[in-house]
């Protein structure tokens, strides 16, 4: 059995992560699971996620709504204790640099726009969708720059070579925690709207034996509280359903007709 941790897994918080994990497999091997002791360290998550012997892992809710619904099943989904959450369900941030002046999101036309992924929601789904909820149509910005990643996509604006990224509350939220002097050079703009935030999934091979196992597993570890107070942010478990999720497609549907896509 494989698993992996690697949403938030950013270098400081790796000995968090290391015990969040070692208590979860613990917990599940209690229960006469086969948890794998460390989480992978695969730099490719998506072949984590594709493995039939995927026990445990975290993805985002584009790919898994977009690209993994036939490989994929849900677990359970976080609860973050940050701005911007609100119990299973999560929210991205428009950040610009501190001293732009700009205050609404149709100034930024003909920008420069750090985005993480083609398949992330927080960083790239939502921000189309913010822009169709403020009324704009694309294509929008004058060049995207791909980052590969939350964290180089808000360096980006900081240090003014994009003027606005997204991204998820918990990344803004690790960002301002372990990186305080990039974070004062950046300010909130705009918030998107809601969707169901990043779920805990297992391999579609996975029986409904093992699957009610590891829901137990996830609550349990959860329920004492100290993850909350950490720099993992996890205070709870919601089980939601596949159809819960069918938001994100729709949000992708949505921008599409209003003329933005991955090329904008």
């Amino acid at each position: 059995m494989i698993g992996a941790y690697a949403m938030y897994a950013w270098p400081e918080v790796a000995d968090e992560v290391q015990a969040f994990w070692s208590e979860l497999a613990e917990r599940c091997r209690g229960a006469g699971l086969a948890f794998p002791a460390q989480p992978s360290n695969r730099a490719d998550v998506s072949a984590v996620w594709r493995d039939p012997k995927m026990i445990l892992s975290q993805t985002c809710g584009y790919p898994y709504t977009m690209l993994y619904r036939d490989e994929l099943q849900l677990v359970a989904t976080p609860h973050y204790v940050v701005p911007g959450c609100d119990g299973p369900a999560y929210r991205s941030v428009l950040l610009q640099r501190d001293d732009d002046t700009r205050g609404i999101l149709g100034a930024f036309r003909g920008s420069v726009a750090a985005m993480n992924d083609r398949h992330s929601q927080s960083g790239m789904n939502a921000f189309f969708g913010t822009l169709v909820r403020e009324g704009q149509e694309g294509p929008f910005f004058e060049r995207i720059i791909w980052s590969g990643g939350h964290r180089q996509s808000m360096r980006l604006v900081a240090e003014g070579q994009a003027d606005l990224c997204a991204c998820d509350a918990v990344c803004w939220q690790l960002l301002q925690d372990v990186e305080p002097e990039t974070a004062r050079k950046l300010k909130p703009l705009t918030w998107s709207g809601s969707v169901p935030g990043l779920p805990f999934v297992t391999s579609k091979k996975t029986d409904s034996e093992t699957l009610a196992a590891l829901r137990r597993a996830l609550a349990e570890c959860l329920a004492e509280g100290q993850w909350a107070q950490s720099r993992l942010y996890l205070s709870d478990v919601t089980v939601l359903q596949e159809a819960d999720y069918d938001v994100i497609p729709a949000m992708s549907e949505n921008a599409r007709l209003k003329g933005f896509s991955l090329t904008d």
